[in-house]
């Protein structure tokens, strides 16, 4: 019995390192390209959606609450820790100051909206909503938290932040929302997943191999003619996505990266391949 489709599965695939190279056209088809042919169910060449909700939250993105007593969500500052833990943080006018002073478990949504590397006007392309109860952090973590989100902000004093209220949100509930639909995320499984490595420099990457060197683009892409518009639209730890003329391609890793100074010597493994295909 086939498996779960993936949360982020395309309509074609490219996997140099790893010898398989899979078109939809109608039919599926897969040509062989290395010495061992294997399925694409073998190898993950995606992240999951548990690697995606903690990519998420954990990337420089604007956060949401919702509780029962708001009309509407109302923006808030958060910090996530390497375990996966929110941290949500409120000034003393902030509308979530009251959980303070309420009992703890205060139901809320929280939600965090993504955008993709390709620009455009429809950039947003992900969101993950949790659903879970807001308590009140201890004062030693949240000195811990405090201190880490005023580093991200660039603030050598955790004074200079003001006055900011700790909430932690306990989630029981999960989402990723996607264009291509919405997956539930196991909490067990967002809080063992990682951070993707490249998120924070997806971005950057794509605008400059798209503006500066189509050409390796190009070699990554065996059969290609040179003159195919190529674009780089889409990087993760396991691999690239590229938009090739009316379809998108996928050129999977030989092994997902750890770091993203892993990148330049993966692609240079990746046109060596190419060349002796």
């Amino acid at each position: 019995m086939p498996g779960p489709a993936h949360p982020l599965a395309s309509t074609s695939y490219l996997c140099l390192g790893k010898p398989y190279l899979i078109h939809d056209g109608g039919q599926r088809a897969v040509q062989h390209i290395g010495e061992q042919r294997r399925s694409p169910s073998e190898q993950q060449q995606r992240p999951t959606a548990a690697e995606l909700a903690r990519t998420i939250v954990s990337g420089p993105y604007s956060g949401s609450v919702l509780t029962d007593w708001l009309d509407s969500a109302v923006a808030v500052s958060f910090w996530v820790d390497h375990a996966g833990r929110i941290v949500l943080f409120v000034s003393d006018g902030h509308p979530l100051a009251r959980v303070s002073c309420l009992q703890a478990n205060t139901a809320a949504d929280f939600i965090v909206d993504a955008v993709s590397v390709q620009q455009g006007p429809d950039r947003r392309t992900a969101s993950v909503e949790m659903t879970g109860r807001l308590s009140p952090v201890n004062p030693t973590d949240a000195a811990v938290a405090l201190t880490n989100h005023a580093r991200a902000r660039g603030l050598e004093d955790v004074t200079d932040l003001g006055r900011l209220w700790t909430l932690e949100l306990r989630p029981d509930r999960i989402e990723v929302n996607l264009a291509a639909g919405s997956h539930l995320v196991d909490v067990a499984d967002y809080l063992a997943a990682s951070p993707d490595p490249l998120a924070q420099s997806a971005h950057r990457i794509a605008e400059h191999l798209n503006s500066s060197h189509r050409e390796v683009l190009l070699e990554l892409l065996p059969g290609v003619p040179p003159t195919t518009p190529v674009t780089m639209v889409g990087l993760d730890r396991y691999g690239i996505d590229l938009q090739v003329g009316e379809y998108l391609r996928r050129v999977c890793f030989k092994n997902p990266l750890t770091r993203k100074e892993e990148l330049g010597r993966e692609l240079f493994e990746l046109r060596r391949l190419r060349v002796h295909a």
